[in-house]
């Protein structure tokens, strides 16, 4: 190797220049919309916000924007968007059985609602929960007339994302109130309803490589070597900013 060559690359190993960064790297990317809200009193479970995933060609030198969406907002990143979850519905009816079901999400409806109405209006009501991507909301169900058992239906567990093995997009519990008459307990979120936090949608950007190609997120990463996974997480909107070294 000539003498300038040899100086040029110890020069580049003295001040931490990587000689192994790709032009372009290919990345497996999530993204997902805010969850919708559940509705007041026993009203409808929001339901989880829409998911995508898949794999883009990013290049190593140019800076991407992550959009984050809050309650029922979109996601998106590099020109791909998740919608935002539907907020739960009101389901105070009088003169009547309530059948509202919870918001949809994601496509998936959520559950039915089923409630008893005694004509005082104080009667106790319950109501679906929401439904979250790849799973419909549980149904709410009313036990009895007074005193009963009133519940809100689950949330939709959400769709699990394979880069990680972790659950996204799930609906949120349906409401129930008693009204005083008997017990009454909401239903439960979806599994992926707090993946970046309540109602909170995201970016995840994942890559591998032996060195860190980029800034912006929340920056984690597994491994060693060439096998070295890197994750950078969006709970708010950033950029995704090539790394200079």
């Amino acid at each position: 190797m000539p003498r300038l060559a040899i100086i040029g690359a110890a020069a580049s190993g003295a001040f931490g220049l990587p000689n192994n960064k790709p032009s372009f790297i290919t990345v497996d990317y999530l993204i997902v919309g805010g969850t919708g809200a559940t509705g007041s009193d026993s009203g409808g479970g929001g339901g989880g916000g829409q998911v995508k995933s898949g794999t883009f060609s990013l290049s190593t030198s140019t800076t991407y924007a992550a959009v984050v969406g809050a309650s029922t907002g979109s996601s998106s990143f590099n020109g791909v968007t998740s919608a935002g979850g539907v907020s739960g519905q009101n389901t105070n009816t009088v003169n009547g059985t309530n059948n509202a079901g919870g918001a949809s999400g994601s496509g998936n409806a959520g559950g039915s609602g089923d409630a008893i109405y005694l004509g005082d209006n104080n009667s106790p009501w319950a109501s679906g929960g929401g439904g979250g991507q790849g799973a419909v909301g549980g149904g709410g169900s009313a036990a009895g007339f007074d005193p009963g058992t009133y519940t809100g239906g689950n949330g939709g567990i959400g769709v699990q994302w394979a880069i990680n093995s972790t659950y996204y997009g799930g609906g949120a519990g349906g409401g129930a109130d008693a009204k005083g008459h008997g017990s009454a307990s909401n239903g439960s979120n979806g599994t992926g309803y707090n993946a970046f936090g309540s109602l909170i949608g995201g970016d995840i950007i994942s890559y591998v490589s032996s060195i860190q190609l980029y800034t912006g997120g929340t920056v984690t990463s597994s491994g060693s070597g060439p096998t070295k996974r890197w994750f950078h997480t969006f709970t708010s909107s950033a950029n995704l900013v090539p790394k200079v070294y």
